[in-house]
Formats: C-alpha cells, structure tokens, sequence
C-alpha cells in the first residue's frame, strides 16, 4: 500500500504535493468533480519514498490517461486555506506543492478517466485570459501564466476563510490559523468570539450559540435584528470582516453592512 506525505495533527492537516501546468493553445488543464464546487489543478500528494517528479508524472497520467513529459519545475507554492465542506471542513490546512510545466503536445485531446471522493472527475481546459472568472485553485495561475519567468518562482498565498464547527453543544469558528470559541451573554444579546481565554470580538445584538446551533445545523438562515438573514456562509463573512479589520466590540448589523462592502 502506497502512503501519501500527509497527516493530521488535532486540528491542523498537511499534504506535500506534486501538481501540472499544462497549457495547450491559450487554455490551461484544471480537474473538476460532481462535489465540489471549484476547479483544481491536476497532481495529487507525493507517496512516502516517491520524487516529486515522479509523483508528477503518476498523477498526471492517472487524470488525463496521457504520459505527459515534464519540462521543468516551475513553482514552489505554500499555500494555507481551509474548506467549508468535505473531509477537510473546519481543519487548518498547509500544503506544499511543486508545480511542474509540462511540454505541450499540439492537442487538447486526451483519455481521461479518473475517480476522487468515489465520483467521476472531469478535464476542463480553462481559457487563461478568462481564469479570474472561475472559481479555480491556485489562484496565481492567470497570473503567473501571463508573465515572464527565470528559474523556480516560490508563491505563498492564504486563502483561509472562516468556517465553522460544531462539537457537541459548542461552537468554533476557524479563521486564518486561529479557532476561536463562540459564547454568549445570559441576559444580553451579545455574542463573543474568544481566543483562549481573549475576548477577539463581541457582536452586540447577535444571536446566542444555542440559536447558532439549532438553525445553521439544519441548514436554515439566522434572523438578524433588522429582519435581514444569514446562512452560514454569510454568518461566516461576518465574523471574518469584523476579525480582519479589528472590529472588536460592534454592532453585528454594522458589522454585516461592512462584510457586504468587503465584497464590492
């Protein structure tokens, strides 16, 4: 049995993986599957007493059915992010990853027939000039593939976004490395986000963990006090914003209109 480079520690999981570049007439190759809801690039986690390189070259087959040939390492990327969903949901997740250009072959043809998480995965040749339109990982690809380059380039981004957990009757809330517990006051609307025994942020005129729990885990939407609602995503970006720009004690209704102008 083959092992990958990857283990889990509490609540911190790491991976060292090998992936591809492959571009073929202005397009770049991406993966897709039927559950999540992003494309990825092609590669996967190196095995215990494997090269990278022929990590590569295992996976890159695997995917596309094609014995593509490397043509040089490209990047060295560190990446840092977590999932809302799946296997990896409310884990703080750092990988390393070699990205190899591989020699193109005058075709976008190929024999793909791979499976991941138990369902078909699917080859999508993604316009680089359009990257930024998708919702595709790395996110420097566009980038990167539009500029001019000497030798290894090392890339880090964090692409950690707030995500929730629930253990029992408590609640945590995953943001940029930090677990923060969500508690509340007994007689006031208030509702605190505490990192150890820190108090990071309080949100006046909130809900309480006990509404949190019941309404978000059956997949409804929190009522704020101004009759606007919240599914856990956008609860999400709330308590994101306010840690970000070091809104420690606020009004979550003001707290919201900020997030929202976040994403303009």
């Amino acid at each position: 049995m083959e092992y990958n480079c990857c283990f889990t520690e509490g609540n911190k999981w790491f991976r060292y993986r090998a992936a591809a570049i492959i571009v073929e007439d202005g397009c770049v190759l991406f993966a897709g599957n039927e559950i999540d809801d992003y494309y990825y690039s092609i590669g996967g986690g190196v095995h215990m007493g494997e090269t990278a390189e022929d990590a590569v070259k295992r996976e890159v087959l695997e995917e596309t059915g094609i014995p593509y040939e490397i043509d040089r390492l490209a990047v060295i990327h560190e990446n840092f992010f977590n999932e809302s969903t799946g296997a990896l949901h409310g884990l703080d997740c750092h990988e390393i990853a070699f990205y190899y250009l591989m020699k193109p072959r005058g075709t976008k043809e190929l024999k793909s027939d791979s499976y991941t998480q138990g369902v078909r995965e699917h080859m999508h040749w993604l316009p680089i000039e359009k990257l930024d339109q998708y919702k595709a990982f790395p996110t420097f690809m566009k980038d990167y593939l539009q500029s001019e380059h000497t030798g290894v380039e090392h890339i880090v981004t964090d692409e950690r976004k707030g995500c929730l957990t629930f253990e029992g009757y408590e609640v945590f809330f995953l943001h940029r490395g930090i677990r923060y517990r969500l508690t509340y006051h007994p007689y006031e609307p208030c509702l605190y986000l505490k990192n150890g025994e820190t108090y990071a942020l309080t949100l006046h005129n909130a809900f309480t963990t006990d509404e949190i729990l019941r309404v978000l885990q059956a997949g409804g939407k929190l009522r704020a006090i101004d009759g606007t609602f919240y599914d856990e995503a956008e609860f999400c970006r709330v308590l994101a914003s306010a840690l970000d720009h070091g809104r420690d004690n606020v009004d979550y209704t003001y707290a919201a209109k900020k997030a929202r102008e976040d994403l303009k």
